[in-house]
């Protein structure tokens, strides 16, 4: 499971875009990403960069920000992100035999997880959520729904995924932006990753609670029992795999971005010095 991170400011960054050469396409995993949300993930990604680049107006020098401005759309190009998934998720699904995941995507349960995933990155979602979660105080937090959607954000990893992506984002950027720094002003990669890790007991219990409230809007209409089947099975060797792999991906996805805007930035400089 995928959670969404458009409500999650982080650190944003800047980069290069080189040619990305396609993974030879396999039409059967291609359908696996496709059912798990994992397009509708990325295509997000791009537009948190966007609402990155506004936050930088009051931080940073004209000369900066409107580099950033220039690059950082063009590192986190939607193309270029589900490329670098692609290939990676193709790496880690050689030799798997991946027939037994895509029946359950393709179950009606199946079918109603990945419709709801779908919904939540849509044009107005946002704004239904937050009308939903004016409710929220009201739901009992022992009740029997509430226990098992925490119980599936365990088994799915959901929360522990969010927090591996806002890292790995918040890394890849803050690199960019570091490259851009005058040299004595650049923090070390012992000091980047020292600020990166100090983040994460600050973000953990604020996307805990988060998680809470997007599984239960998310999830909202679909019955006890297809969370149940839902649940069980995040807790099978093939959701347990399905998780892992989609979560490298995303991650590498990123790390990716993180490199082309280095690349950019390092181009931009040569430019202007021309």
């Amino acid at each position: 499971m995928i959670l969404t991170l458009s409500s999650i400011r982080i650190l944003p960054a800047v980069g290069l875009a080189t040619v990305l050469l396609p993974a030879q396409p396999n039409l059967k995993l291609d359908e696996v990403l496709f059912l798990y949300g994992v397009e509708s993930q990325v295509s997000q990604i791009p537009a948190q960069i966007e609402e990155q680049i506004k936050s930088y107006d009051d931080e940073q020098d004209l000369e900066t920000f409107r580099i950033l401005r220039e690059v950082l759309p063009r590192a986190y190009a939607k193309d270029y992100l589900m490329a670098s998934v692609r290939e990676t998720f193709y790496r880690e699904s050689e030799g798997r035999d991946v027939e037994p995941t895509l029946e359950w995507l393709r179950s009606p349960v199946g079918t109603r997880i990945s419709e709801a995933e779908a919904e939540t990155s849509r044009p107005g979602a946002l704004e239904k959520m937050m009308e939903f979660f004016e409710d929220y105080q009201d739901m009992d937090p022992d009740s029997p729904r509430v226990r098992m959607l925490s119980d599936l954000d365990e088994a799915a990893g959901v929360t522990e995924s969010g927090v591996r992506l806002v890292l790995e984002m918040a890394r890849s950027t803050a690199r960019g932006v570091n490259h851009l720094a005058p040299g004595a002003q650049q923090v070390s990669e012992e000091g980047l990753e020292d600020q990166i890790s100090q983040l994460e007991p600050q973000i953990r219990p604020a996307l805990r609670e988060s998680t809470k409230l997007l599984l239960y809007f998310k999830f909202r209409t679909l019955k006890d029992e297809e969370i149940r089947q839902y649940l069980e099975f995040a807790r099978s060797p093939h959701g347990q795999w399905l998780q892992e792999a989609v979560m490298n991906s995303l991650v590498q996805a990123l790390r990716d971005a993180g490199d082309r805007t280095g690349r950019l930035i390092d181009a931009r400089i040569q430019e202007s010095g021309d």
